[in-house]
């Protein structure tokens, strides 16, 4: 055997050596994988199984089965928590977030476990870490606003929990209530606290103020919304309407609302008695307010016809209804102890009823009718009504109403049309 070949037939050998021990070593970590993974799956049966049977020795044993698995260290964090051992749940919670640091729901959860414990810079550096995990979740944020109102440090309390309300909206009911609390009712500390940046804060917070009688405030955030939708300044005219803000009602409304013969003077201003404008079912607050139709009743403008300008409103009745339904309203400002007549124009077509047609004119305040005029059944033509009423001391706004006068017996059907025209308000 020449040297050449000896030298062959060693590196030969020591190739062969090699490749066993690769071998060896690919199958030792594929082994020690395989009982990984065993182990994990066997300690998460562990949990489910300690949490359903609330069994310490199991959740134990699944700690130390996957010691790095952040499953079974929080679940085992709770069951200790709920038997009262809280360092040692702590303990556990600090083991869960340092096997997953990323989570931020873990470091939510240690931030609290460090609050109870009385550790606050610990429960301040785990809600930082917690919100630089999910900067835009609103659930870190407003726990956080909590934890630090707490703590007393309102000013960041409440920029963290106004940036989490800004996300979800649904929190702001319960923030604007906390920061109303802890001003003693103060509108302008609840402003500072709260920093409202979003239109949709900015209307939440005026709909709060008029809802506490701090109208001038609701209204000068609704204007600063810049051009709200409809439905929002519907809801804060009603909020205001509830407060018995009626002028400041009156002055929001009109702001929206094209209908004709709006004022700036509110007193005794009936709005579009000529019935030309555009007649909405949506509407809240002043302005005409119909009925929606009904198998048996139907309000709607008429273009022929009309007494005066270019429409009237026609009222059709075809059945059975109930004559205590308000079929047309309108709320009007008055002036107290003070005397006004109402004038319209009218005109029936084959009514046919037991409870006839009749306008109403009602105090808001104190509840009680202070005037009421029937309209006639059958048939006629054109005919101008004026009814008088006086208001009491204590008047400041009265409604107008089209309904019909009860009947002696039930069912009470109605047949025919009725129109209307030329309403006018003036102080006697």
């Amino acid at each position: 055997m020449t040297a050449q070949q000896s030298d062959s037939q060693k590196a030969t050998a020591r190739g062969r050596l090699l490749r066993s021990a690769c071998a060896t070593a690919m199958l030792l970590i594929c082994l020690w994988g395989i009982s990984e993974s065993a182990r994990a799956g066997y300690s998460r049966l562990l949990t489910q199984y300690g949490q359903r049977a609330n069994d310490s020795g199991a959740m134990d044993m699944a700690a130390q089965l996957a010691p790095a698995d952040a499953e079974a260290r929080y679940a085992r964090a709770a069951m200790l928590a709920a038997s009262g051992k809280s360092a040692e749940a702590l303990t556990e919670l600090e083991q869960a977030v340092a096997a997953r640091p990323r989570d931020y729901l873990l470091w939510i959860e240690l931030a609290n476990a460090r609050a109870r414990a009385g550790r606050r810079e610990g429960a301040l550096a785990a809600f930082d870490e917690g919100i630089r995990r999910a900067p835009y979740y609103a659930r870190p944020r407003w726990e956080f606003g909590n934890l630090l109102f707490r703590f007393g440090l309102r000013e960041r309390a409440f920029a963290e929990m106004s940036r989490a309300a800004a996300s979800d909206p649904s929190l702001l009911p319960a923030m604007l209530d906390l920061a109303w609390q802890a001003s003693g009712g103060d509108a302008r500390a609840v402003e500072r606290a709260v920093q409202p940046q979003t239109t949709v804060m900015q209307i939440a917070l005026a709909r709060f103020f008029a809802g506490r009688g701090h109208t001038s405030e609701a209204i000068r955030l609704f204007r600063a919304a810049g051009g709200p939708e409809a439905g929002d300044r519907r809801a804060l005219i009603g909020e205001l309407l509830k407060s018995k803000r009626f002028n400041e009602a009156y002055e929001l409304w009109s702001d929206g609302n094209d209908a004709g013969g709006t004022s700036r003077d509110p007193v005794a201003a009936l709005i579009d008695g000529g019935f030309e404008g555009r007649l909405s079912r949506e509407g809240t607050g002043f302005g005409w307010q119909p009925a929606a139709d009904t198998p048996a009743t139907r309000v709607s403008l008429a273009a022929a016809g009309a007494h005066a300008g270019g429409h009237s409103l026609r009222v059709e009745w075809r059945g059975d209804s109930d004559p205590a339904s308000t079929l047309l309203s309108q709320l009007v400002l008055v002036e107290p102890n003070t005397r006004y007549k109402l004038g319209f124009s009218g005109r029936t077509e084959e009514v046919v009823t037991g409870g006839p047609p009749a306008l109403i004119v009602t105090d808001v305040g104190g509840g009680a009718i202070i005037g009421e005029l029937s309209l006639p059944q059958g048939t006629s033509g054109w005919q101008d009504y004026a009814l008088e009423f006086a208001t009491g001391s204590d008047a400041r706004v009265v409604l107008i109403s089209l309904q019909r006068r009860r009947c002696g017996n039930q069912p009470c059907p109605a047949f025919g049309s009725l129109w209307l025209d030329n309403f006018s308000l003036r102080k006697l």
